[in-house]
């Protein structure tokens, strides 16, 4: 648990203190105060009370207190998942991290594809229609709830906002944001990218051309999932001009569980263990 102290003394500042902390991750418990408490772990002050150090709470901007306070007890991670191509693994990847890190932390997965099949693959119920464009000022109202631990902010079915605030916003209210990108480079900034690719030869020539487009760092990872990756990881590399950090082998029950909208359904299998290699480079 971590123990925030709003410190002040006007109302106005204490009323929308309570407001911008209402979307706290669970493990803060925030307390409005009229002075500092020792067993606090973070003071953020009122400007009626501020020291000219630390934490200072402003209600124009109220977001800025609380990404602060993210970067004091749990430094913000945007990891952005993409591919060059169709079919590559994408949204595989992408929601397993967002699985993987609910353990740990709130997540919320950024579905950055109009029209996609995310909802069904992770087993959102095809009556909820909420998207992000549904969120308003609130945006949890929109950030759906799923039995895999994490939130899922799902894309409108055309191309409605823009992606880069929704995941802005997120980052205010979760400890971790996971993009699934498909094909797309939303220009987010501080972003961790990942790019996925079946291991074939015309996957890693399309992805090569990704990561020429982009002077930005990626992490590769090859996906073994689907049929054929019969070219070798050296083979990969050299078209790719760049190493790749993990091969996620073949697993014939995790593609099935795909095709029945079970994506995250086998943590005990091969797929998986090596998908954790993964998300220790991230540092997820």
């Amino acid at each position: 648990m971590t123990r925030v102290a709003v410190v002040s003394d006007d109302p106005s500042i204490r009323d929308a203190a309570a407001r911008a902390f209402e979307g706290a991750p669970s493990s803060w418990i925030v307390s409005l105060e009229s002075n500092e408490r020792p067993d606090t772990d973070v003071v953020v002050w009122g400007a009626d009370r501020y020291p000219g150090a630390g934490i200072l709470f402003e209600p124009a901007d109220p977001g800025r207190a609380v990404r602060s306070i993210r970067e004091t007890v749990s430094p913000q991670r945007i990891v952005s998942v993409s591919a060059a191509g169709g079919g590559q693994g994408a949204t595989t990847v992408a929601a397993h991290l967002a699985a993987y890190a609910a353990g740990k932390a709130d997540v919320c997965l950024v579905d950055a594809q109009p029209g996609s099949a995310t909802r069904y693959r992770i087993g959102v119920p095809f009556e909820e229609s909420k998207s992000w464009s549904d969120a308003g000022d609130d945006l949890l109202l929109a950030a759906l709830p799923t039995t895999h631990g994490f939130r899922v902010l799902l894309a409108p079915p055309s191309d409605k906002g823009e992606v880069a605030e929704i995941v802005h916003r997120s980052s205010v209210v979760f400890d971790r944001v996971v993009i699934d990108a498909g094909t797309a480079r939303p220009p987010v900034e501080n972003a961790v990218r990942v790019l996925v690719l079946s291991p074939t030869k015309p996957a890693a020539h399309m992805s090569r051309r990704l990561l020429w487009s982009d002077d930005g760092r990626w992490v590769v990872a090859t996906n073994r999932l689907g049929r054929g990756g019969e070219t070798s990881r050296a083979e990969l590399e050299e078209i790719l001009e760049t190493s790749i950090a993990v091969e996620l082998p073949h697993c014939p029950a995790l593609r099935d569980a795909e095709d029945e909208g079970r994506l995250i359904a086998h943590s005990w299998t091969r797929w998986w263990w090596a998908f954790q290699g993964l998300c220790e480079q991230l540092e997820l």
